[in-house]
Parts: structure tokens; C-alpha cells; sequence
């Protein structure tokens, strides 16, 4: 059935901005960090341990800041705010969509599906992509109000136009750029080409495709994810859906281990046109900051264990800026000639440099390791093995490890364990990779600073969206300290003041070492909080700490926020804590121990604990005797059709589903 678009409706008038005070977010200046930004949220920054900077007194802050407006404001009123620039040029463009909006909420959900199936067959025949964008936009905007219950904003709607145009698109925390993202995600896998949405970790992935997937699939197309555990066969399958959302790490392996494959069944990756459409979530971070990060694929080389302990030995004894001076840019130590000397006569060598016994690399190695590389900050050791923490991101990663026999020079400094070289096989960049695609596309909130590195770099053009209403947001002016004892006073002291009013915090760091001072310091004021990092007892632990963290009067201090701020939800999760509550039941009535504990949830009251109890107890009593409780909740939570066609166990299913259901509901009431 053809249909035509009606007539331009008129752009609605933006709302007064209106009072509210929301949580104190305080976080680290350095990169494209993200945070739980909402209305009335003063911000106050601070830099890194690793960068200690000065600042006035608040007091001083602002009124230096007005001083500022006073004087300069009355340009701003001449010059048209980038983001009014963009609303008016995409103006007509989304009229165009807005027109279609009322045809397609009267068609039932199997004539959207078709009218998207009708759009997919004209791409394939040649029409332009922006010739069906007015069309396909609407589609996604209806299809989201009737899966998840949400409409696209306008300026959603103008993000989405900017994405597909092969832009950055620059929204403030808060503006969903999740669902903007399925916006040209849709539009771009008409042609059956594919398209990648890149995350920076599993756990987004796999939210994302499960959460705004939903939109996807109800209109035809397939949705696709990649996990670190996958098999190639799993992998494969994932990147031929039309949608697949990936990390930028897998997205980058994949490619390198293609390079390395010998047979077909090895690949991972299309043959046809792999790299079609990317979009990049926090494009700064993936692209910018880790833009020159190398992604090796390496083999393992037979180099004597012994020689690493030699060589710590040897570096123990050398004295900083006599033996050796340390680059810290460069991350790496050299050698002076007086280290030179000294060392050769410890190891009885005339030549450090013999390629054919070279010593010269492990002691490097070696002082690097003592110097640069520190325990709970750069690395953690966890099973009596060294397990490199992302800088970026603040998460263990598991399979990752340092090169040039860095990674061994730690071991041997850590004393665990000295795992064999690696050999490189295979390496590409950030920069490199994503310039393979046709189209590149991404979104974060901080762009701006780094619009001249996104253009020379990428060719990409930053595009500021405007807000969907006025932001009300106070950002105060950067605090700088002379020392990082007065540094963390201070940011003790804006925790505490914010604790006694009862308003969620979550205080961003940048090392492990940083997270647990500044907990130590909140033990020391009796201020209770939550600690989430990449030690494994803290990381375990982290879907509750985020289900909690905007419980009132909750303090939450995370390493870098990096998908962590994105989820934390004012008042609580009242569904991710509902969900915990029901694995515990499920856990205890499979007679399994559970892993993840409760201390953090809010306490469901005691006769819907007690239903919820005996309604999986019900379900473990009629499940198949190989049944497991992970099922039950992937069936309840996530509805993932169940395969048991027992019509006892379909029954306790959908009680415990119910009870589920009323115990979300509770959470959202606390």
C-alpha cells in the first residue's frame, strides 16, 4: 500500500526551563569522560591523580564567570548558536518525516512490516537512501513508540539526519543517543550492505541490541552482536545480520584474525563489503583518544623466563636520573652511559647490544615496569596472573597484553607466572580501521574540543544537536588545588555536603589507586558508599552498584565512566534491582549459590518476597530435571521465548512472571 506524506506540521515551541535539583556529579576533566548530568546538577571537575591543577574558591568561580558574561554575553545574541544552525538547515528534512507520522500510527503492526519491506526493495532497486529517509525515519519512530514505548524526539530526528549524513553528531548526556542511533542504523541497512554500531564495551552491546533491537527486528530487519566469547561460526553469523553492534576492540581483532585466516571457515567478517556504515558511540574516546592504539594479533616466541628476573635484578640496583631517565610521554625509560656501564659489569657483558645475546630491551623493559606501569593502576593481578586495565574505560581485559616483553618485565616484577613472548602477526590502528568504511558516522557529547582532529583525521564535520529542552544544568568552573592532599579534601567535603542532602553522587576516577583513597577518606567521615573498579570483587559486583546508584542519598565512586554513568537512573533502577531480587529466588530454588548478593537493593516488602519465593520454587519443581535457572529469568526478563511445552511449568512461569512484574513496579515506587 503507497503511501503519501501529509502536509508540514509546525515545529513545537520549546518549554520553560522548570525547577528540580538532581544529583551531584563529580568527575575527572580528562578525555571524553560521561556522567549522570540532570537538571539542577551543579558539576564541579577536577583533574586526575596523574594531573594535579589549581583553582579559585567556588566563590571566587563565579564570580568570575559572571564577570565574563556581563561582559561578553551581548555577542553571543549576534552569532547563531551552532545548534540553531543545524535545526534550521534540517528544518525541511523534518517537516518530511513529521508528515508522515499520522499515516503510519493508523496502520497495524503488519503493515509497518511490509511498508519497511517495501522501503528495502526500492533501496535495492536504486533509490537513494536520502530520497527514503523522510519514510524510514517515521517508520522508526513508530515502530519505537510501539516496542519500547518511546517517541523520537525532533531533535532526535535532527541527530539522526546528521549521523546518516556521515557527521558527528554532539548531544548532551541524557538525549538518547541510543535510540538515535537505530535512526540511520535502519535506514542504512536497506540496501543489505550491513551496518555496525560500535560500543566501547560487551556489556553496552549486548544492552543495545537486546533494548533498542527490539525497534529493528519489529521491523524485519536482523540484529546481530558480538561478545567476547564467541566462536568464529557465532561470529560470522552476527556479522551477517543487518545490524550487528560490536566493540571497537572485537570489530578490530576480527579484522586482524581475518588477515590470519587460511580457510574460509576461519573468517568472521563479511567477504562482501565488510565495512559498509559505522556508527561510533563515544566517538572521541574510540576514535580520537584511542585512535593511534595499536590492535596486535601475536604468537607465542621461546625466550628464557630467567632472563626477565636477571634483568629486574639489574634495574633494582640503577638510581633514577643517574643510571637512567624516565619519558614519560613516550612511556619508556633510557639508559644512560653510566647505567650502561654499571650494567654490563652486573651481567658481565661487554656489549648490552649484541643482537646475537641482546640485554639492553629487558633492562629497558625492566625500569619501565618499576617506573610507569604500577599495580591497581596500569594492571591488577588476579589468579596470580597480570591482567592489563584499560585506561580508557577502567575494566580488566581479560586476553590482552602488553608487547616488546613489557608484559613479562611486570610478571617478573609481580613475581608471578612469566608468560611466554609474544611475536606480532598482525596489527592495525583505530585510525586505520575505521577509514575503511564507506560511511563513518559517530556520537558522543564532547566533540567539540576535538572537531579539528575528527575533520583532518577522518574527514568528519562535528555537528553540535540542539537540547530537547533548555538545559538547566549549572556547570561551575574548574577547581584547581596545589596539592593532591587538598585536592581530595576538598572533593571529600563536596561528597559529604551532598550526602547530608540526601542527593546521589558519583564521584569518576582514573586509576584504582585514586578510587580506593578517596574511599578510605569517605570511611574515615562515616560516609557509606559504593565502590565499583576493576578489582574482581568490586567489578562483580557492578549491574547492582549501578542498579543502586541513584538511590537517595547513594555515593558511588567508579574508575573511568565509560558506560557505567549511562545506566545509573535517579531514584534506582527499580527493574535491574527487581531482576536481582529474582535471580536470588530462582538461585535459591534451583538449589544454586547466588553470585550476585542483594546488599545493595532496596528490600521488596515481605509478602511479595515471600510470593516471589514460592513461585520459583513452583517453576523448580516442574522444570525438566536439565533446566536451568538462568532460562526462567532470560524468559521473564528479557522474552526470550521458553521451549518447555510442560503446561505445569508454562503456568508457574507466568506466575512468577506476574510476581516479577509487581516487584519492578515496587522499585519504581522507592
Amino acid at each position: 500500500m503507497a503511501l503519501q506524506p501529509q502536509a508540514p506540521q509546525a515545529l513545537p515551541k520549546l518549554p520553560p526551563p522548570s525547577s528540580g535539583h538532581g544529583p551531584t556529579v563529580l568527575c575527572s576533566v580528562r578525555g571524553g569522560a560521561t556522567a549522570l548530568l540532570r537538571s539542577g546538577a551543579p558539576l564541579r571537575c577536577w583533574t586526575s591523580a596523574s594531573l594535579c591543577l589549581l583553582a579559585a574558591s567556588p566563590r571566587t568561580a563565579r564570580r568570575r564567570g559572571r564577570t565574563a558574561r556581563r561582559l561578553f554575553g551581548w555577542a553571543s545574541s549576534l552569532v547563531e548558536a551552532p545548534a540553531e544552525k543545524l535545526r534550521r538547515e534540517l528544518d525541511a528534512e523534518l517537516q518530511e518525516v513529521n508528515a508522515w507520522e499520522p499515516r503510519l500510527a493508523s496502520l497495524t503492526d503488519h503493515e509497518l512490516l511490509a511498508q519497511a519491506g517495501a522501503l528495502r526493495a526500492r533501496a535495492r532497486a536504486g533509490e537513494t537512501l536520502e530520497e527514503l529517509l523522510p519514510e524510514a525515519f517515521a517508520l522508526v519512530r513508530e515502530g519505537s513508540k510501539r516496542t519500547l514505548q518511546l517517541r523520537h524526539f525532533d531533535v532526535q530526528i535532527l541527530g539522526g539526519i546528521t549521523l546518516h549524513r556521515g557527521q558527528v553528531a554532539e548531544m548532551a548526556t541524557g538525549e538518547g543517543k541510543t535510540l538515535v542511533a537505530i535512526l540511520p542504523a535502519f535506514l542504512n541497512a536497506l540496501t543489505g550492505h550491513g551496518v555496525h554500531v560500535v560500543t566501547t564495551n560487551d556489556y553496552l552491546a549486548r544492552r543495545d541490541a537486546a533494548w533498542v533491537g527490539q525497534v529493528l527486528r519489529f521491523l524485519g530487519l536482523t540484529v546481530g552482536v558480538i561478545q567476547a566469547d564467541m566462536s568464529s561460526a557465532q561470529k560470522r553469523e552476527a556479522y551477517r545480520c543487518d545490524v550487528t553492534y560490536v566493540t571497537n576492540q572485537q570489530l578490530g581483532f576480527d579484522y586482524l584474525r581475518d588477515q590470519l585466516a587460511c580457510v574460509p571457515e576461519e573468517l568472521r567478517h563479511r567477504q562482501e563489503n565488510p565495512f559498509n556504515c559505522a556508527i561510533v558511540d563515544e566517538a572521541d574516546s574510540v576514535l580520537i583518544d584511542e585512535g593511534r592504539t595499536p590492535l596486535v594479533v601475536s604468537a607465542q616466541a621461546e625466550i628464557p623466563s630467567e632472563k626477565y628476573s636477571t634483568a629486574l635484578e639489574v634495574a633494582s640496583s640503577l638510581e633514577k636520573d643517574i643510571h637512567y631517565t624516565v619519558l614519560e610521554k613516550e612511556k619508556t625509560c633510557m639508559l644512560t652511559e653510566q647505567g650502561e656501564e654499571l650494567a654490563s659489569r652486573a651481567l658481565e657483558r661487554e656489549d648490552l647490544f649484541d643482537p646475537q645475546d641482546p640485554w639492553a630491551p629487558f633492562i629497558v623493559n625492566a625500569l619501565t615496569a618499576k617506573e610507569l606501569y604500577q599495580r591497581d593502576q596500569q594492571y591488577i593481578v588476579r589468579e596470580n596472573a597480570v591482567v592489563v586495565v584499560d585506561e580508557y574505560t577502567g575494566r580488566p581485559v581479560d586476553g590482552r597484553s602488553w608487547s616488546d616483553g613489557l608484559q613479562q618485565a611486570i610478571e617478573a616484577k609481580e613475581k608471578v607466572e612469566i608468560q611466554k613472548e609474544a611475536i606480532v602477526l598482525a596489527s592495525i590502528s583505530y585510525q586505520c580501521l575505521f577509514r575503511m568504511y564507506q560511511k563513518l558516522a559517530g556520537m558522543t557529547g564532547t566533540a567539540s574540543a576535538e572537531a579539528e582532529e575528527f575533520q583532518s583525521i577522518y574527514g568528519l564535520e562535528v555537528r553540535p544537536v540542539p537540547c530537547n529542552k533548555p538545559c538547566q544544568r549549572m556547570d561551575e568552573e574548574d577547581e584547581i588545588y596545589t596539592s593532591e592532599a587538598g585536592k581530595w579534601r576538598a572533593v571529600t567535603e563536596a561528597v559529604c555536603e551532598a550526602y547530608e542532602l540526601k542527593r546521589p553522587v558519583l564521584v569518576g576516577t582514573t586509576s584504582i589507586e585514586s578510587s580506593e583513597l578517596l574511599a578510605e577518606r569517605l570511611r574515615g567521615a562515616s560516609v557509606p558508599f559504593y565502590l565499583l573498579n576493576a578489582k574482581p570483587e568490586n567489578a562483580a559486583r557492578e549491574a547492582e552498584v549501578i542498579a543502586a546508584g541513584g538511590r537517595l542519598g547513594a555515593v558511588t565512586i567508579a574508575t573511568n565512566m565509560a558506560g557505567r554513568g549511562t545506566d545509573i537512573i535517579l531514584g534506582g533502577d527499580g527493574k535491574a534491582m527487581a531482576k536481582l531480587h529474582l535471580e536470588a529466588a530462582l538461585c535459591k530454588a534451583f538449589g544454586e549459590e547466588q553470585e550476585r548478593p542483594l546488599e545493595l537493593c532496596l528490600p521488596l516488602p515481605h509478602a511479595l518476597a515471600q510470593e516471589m519465593a514460592d513461585a520459583a520454587a513452583m517453576l523448580a519443581a516442574n522444570a525438566p530435571e536439565d533446566y536451568r535457572w538462568s532460562l526462567a529469568e532470560a524468559a521473564i526478563c528479557d522474552g526470550i521465548q521458553d521451549e518447555v511445552s510442560s503446561k505445569a511449568f508454562q503456568a508457574s512461569l507466568n506466575s512468577l512472571k506476574e510476581v516479577y512484574q509487581r516487584a519492578c513496579e515496587e522499585g519504581r515506587r522507592n
